[in-house]
């Protein structure tokens, strides 16, 4: 599932925006728990930019590890590691 513009002051870990950025939310169901993806972007992101970060959340797969954890892997595009 995917909102946008999201905006929730409920979000623990999302820090308080400026203005003029907007948050999309994506939900994704992991055996019976639901993992939310924040993206946030303001008016200087480029399309391409925008449709990066995008691609990297919706490339986020997870499953059910242990007995409370989740394994969560996704793809970042070359040049975004930069350790």
């Amino acid at each position: 599932m995917y909102v946008e513009p999201y905006d929730s002051a409920n979000v623990v870990f999302m820090p308080s925006l400026d203005g003029g950025e907007t948050t999309g939310a994506y939900a994704l169901l992991v055996g019976d728990r639901t993992l939310c993806a924040y993206l946030t972007w303001d008016q200087g992101t480029t399309d391409e930019e925008l449709a990066a970060g995008r691609q990297i959340v919706e490339s986020i797969r997870a499953r059910p590890h242990g007995q409370d954890g989740l394994q969560i892997n996704f793809t970042l595009p070359r040049g975004w590691d930069t350790g």
